[in-house]
């Protein structure tokens, strides 16, 4: 992993990934990826700060996840485009 400064206050992070991880993330809407690995790094790295070095094992054992649980509640049809996707109701 390398990094370097790109502008102040902000650097970039340069990583090795296998291709078929890049080629799947080059599916990621326009624009988002960016925004969303960053996301993800700062709250593994936060429940990393919090959780200590229980949650780095959890991550390389496989036991640590990324999932959606809607809050109770929340149900798609109460989101502002209706729960609807690619017109289709969800």
């Amino acid at each position: 992993m390398t990094t370097q400064r790109t502008r102040p206050g902000m650097s970039r992070v340069n990583f090795e990934i296998p291709d078929d991880l890049f080629e799947r993330c080059a599916r990621l809407p326009w624009g988002f990826r960016t925004s969303l690995m960053r996301i993800i790094l700062e709250r593994i790295v936060d429940s990393i700060e919090k959780n200590g070095e229980i949650m780095i094992g959890a991550i390389l054992s496989g036991e640590f996840s990324l999932e959606y649980t809607p809050r109770e509640g929340v149900h798609p049809a109460d989101m502002p485009d209706g729960g609807i996707e690619d017109g289709q109701a969800q």
